[in-house]
């Protein structure tokens, strides 16, 4: 399953596979955007219409602390978990008696959370939260490799919209000119200080190889264009 990179088809796979590990009926997914909203992003045995009554469930989600990870998705809750299915239940017109939560962590980060419900059998047993754990580490895991995935590929084609609408695939990021002028006088020159420049003066045509070695390649080109080297 971590080998997948399509997000929506992984995002079905995992559902279905955590609702059916566990012989739940109906099942969702929300993941935290980038704007740091939780929001649904897939559903299993739910019509549509009726996702949007289930967001007392994911309302104040408790983080992932600092302490030893190992076991944290197993030990994480939601509070009031049960009490938050009955107002849902009775809000939506569904016949939901249990739920299970299931946290999606990378790195200490809660990226989401996986819903499995029940409408027909007992509660969730230590066994199947169990099961769901092991299950969550590499659905996390994909889910993330998935969303990376997804932002190369919108840069990608960010890039390639720039390159298409630019003349003939050629971008000038900064454009510059060279005059060439000459001076009599010999009023004292002012470093820029702020470009870690100490020194400024002027040099004769033969004093430039005192410094070309200290010189930007491409003003030694324009030196070189200009016969002083």
């Amino acid at each position: 399953m971590t080998a997948r990179l399509d997000l929506p088809s992984l995002l079905e796979l995992t559902l279905r596979s955590a609702v059916e590990i566990v012989r739940g009926q109906v099942g969702l997914i929300v993941l935290r955007g980038r704007d740091g909203v939780m929001r649904v992003q897939a559903s299993y045995g739910l019509p549509e219409r009726l996702v949007r009554f289930f967001q007392p469930l994911w309302a104040d989600l408790p983080g992932i602390g600092s302490e030893e990870l190992e076991g944290i998705v197993s030990r994480w809750h939601i509070p009031d978990l049960q009490m938050r299915l009955g107002m849902v239940a009775a809000a939506a017109g569904l016949a939901l008696s249990q739920v299970v939560a299931l946290p999606l962590v990378i790195e200490d980060e809660l990226i989401g959370v996986v819903y499995v419900f029940r409408i027909r059998g007992g509660a969730f047993s230590a066994s199947d939260r169990a099961l769901l754990a092991a299950f969550a580490d590499q659905a996390a895991i994909a889910v993330r490799n998935a969303e990376l995935y997804q932002r190369v590929i919108e840069e990608q084609q960010s890039l390639s919209a720039i390159i298409e609408n630019s003349a003939e695939g050629v971008m000038i990021l900064k454009k510059t000119y060279w005059y060439r002028m000459s001076y009599s006088g010999g009023e004292p020159l002012a470093p820029q200080t702020k470009e870690d420049i100490t020194e400024a003066r002027w040099l004769r045509p033969e004093e430039l190889s005192m410094v070309v070695n200290n010189t930007y390649s491409s003003i030694v080109e324009v030196l070189e264009a200009g016969n002083l080297l």
